[in-house]
């Protein structure tokens, strides 16, 4: 089904558009050294679930002997926020152990408790963030070494590399105080880089880093997280991280300095890769789906090359390189008001030395566009600009009580995602929350329209 968008309800966003470009805005000190990720969260005084950003550092091991030397840095997390109009961060040092490179952990909330487990290699261990940090505690629930940690439930996906058969990788299923469940053993999995769980296809994928240089980097597609009906595809040199955003799974191949565009689905490519411009050991590292107003998708790559890359998945066209100070690693993108702000984890120096900061982009964008009716009262959406999700609608159709309403969403290009049936009040009014999240439909503009027999109203939505 297709949906016609008018002009005059883009307008705004198409003006808008044309503008867009990325801003430097400061740089932000990590006081913890080598940070290699982040992610956004409460804290004690404000429950705003994107006021705090939370960044893990790997520390520093000088002469890489897993001890803690003289000199040498135990990991860390600071915790950076803003604060009467400027910055405000501590650091809290947790127990000695080197991480895992690159940094694979699980971040999940447990009632009113963030808890991380963190993979190191010796152990995986696990750190309640909320209602405070704990430094001087920690709870081990895997005592041998570990890459990536992926938690659905009260289970735990922990894969290992083994040293005396490269060509094979092991996921461990356990459950924290009761023991190991099983184990997935993979063959043709090199070097398991990352575990992602597909929730709508219930499939675990698996990314196999491969060996640098031999282009024998792979997933794996584990239906309902079990090996017997596994499936590969092939995606270039040194599989670094992969994302899912919808119907669209994101690799970067470091090696090979590409990004794949998969369908998870069907295992295909939706396009052949993207080459991301850079060369060496100057390669792309993470990637962030970003879908502007105007129905443009985009990505934002960090890369070794000391930037950020933003780049259009239709064209393959370098949009803006975002210039940095150190190496790139890990980002996280969060609304302040009318803009997006970028934050880049700076882990290394261009000389690979410890770095100590992250860099801050911020994208403006538009907070209200024109909405459209055809009968019915005031159309009220809110919030537009949805992460985590739900939407609150409320929608005034005096002469429909008792029916349903039909509400659909649309994307720019006139493609219809999702459709739910909402019931009235028996006053004529509608009033629900429906389950609009990044979760649901990559990053980007959509159009929501509602129907009430012969009335509607639509307005548009900016999922982020």
């Amino acid at each position: 089904m297709v949906y016609r968008v008018s002009a005059l309800m883009l307008l705004p966003l198409l003006l808008l558009a044309q503008q867009y470009r990325w801003e430097f805005v400061r740089t932000h000190a990590a006081l913890g050294k080598t940070p290699l990720g982040l992610f956004w969260g409460p804290r004690e005084s404000d429950p705003d679930p994107t006021s705090t950003a939370y960044v893990l550092c790997a520390g520093f091991d000088a002469n890489f002997n897993g001890q803690n030397d003289p000199g040498d840095e135990p990991p860390s997390i600071t915790v950076a926020w803003e604060e009467n109009g400027g910055e405000a961060s501590l650091n809290v040092r947790l127990p000695w152990g080197v991480p895992s490179f690159p940094l694979r952990p699980a971040v999940v909330r447990q009632n009113e408790q963030f808890v991380l487990y963190l993979p190191r290699r010796d152990r995986v261990s696990r750190h309640t963030l909320l209602p405070a940090i704990n430094p001087f505690h920690e709870d081990t629930v895997l005592r041998s070494p570990a890459q990536a940690v992926l938690v659905l439930g009260d289970t735990l996906f922990v894969s290992q590399r083994i040293s005396s058969d490269p060509e094979v990788g092991l996921i461990l299923r356990l459950i924290p105080g009761q023991g190991l469940v099983d184990t997935i053993r993979l063959s043709s999995c090199p070097n398991i880089q990352q575990l992602l769980w597909d929730a709508r296809r219930r499939q675990l994928i698996v990314l196999c880093e491969g060996i640098f240089g031999q282009r024998n980097s792979v997933l794996h597609f584990l239906p309902n997280a079990k090996d017997s009906n596994s499936a590969l595809v092939p995606i270039g040199d040194t599989g670094n991280s992969m994302l899912l955003a919808g119907d669209t799974l994101v690799v970067v191949a470091n090696g090979s300095h590409e990004v794949y565009l998969i369908d998870p689905a069907t295992r295909l490519w939706h396009r052949m890769p993207l080459e991301i411009g850079t060369s060496g050991y100057g390669g792309p590292r993470e990637a962030i789906l970003l879908e502007l107003p105007t129905g443009q998708r985009t990505l934002l790559v960090s890369t070794y090359s000391r930037d950020v890359r933003w780049i259009d998945l239709a064209t393959g066209a370098v949009l803006q390189i975002l210039p940095l100070s150190g190496l790139a690693e890990g980002m996280a993108i969060r609304r302040r008001g009318d803009t997006l702000q970028l934050w880049v984890a700076q882990p290394f120096t261009p000389t690979y030395s410890p770095d100590s900061s992250l860099a801050v982009f911020q994208l403006v964008l538009p907070t209200s566009v024109a909405e459209g009716y055809s009968g019915g009262g005031q159309l009220r959406i809110r919030p537009t600009l949805v992460s985590e999700g739900p939407v609150w609608i409320e929608w005034e159709v005096e002469h429909y009580h008792g029916h349903t309403v039909q509400v659909e969403l649309f994307s720019m290009d006139g493609r219809r995602c999702h459709m739910w049936q909402v019931p009235t009040s028996p006053a004529g009014k509608l009033m629900a929350a429906v389950p609009l999240s990044r979760l649901l439909v990559p990053a980007g503009a959509y159009i929501l329209k509602l129907t009430a027999g012969s009335m509607q109203a639509s307005a548009p939505v900016f999922v982020y």
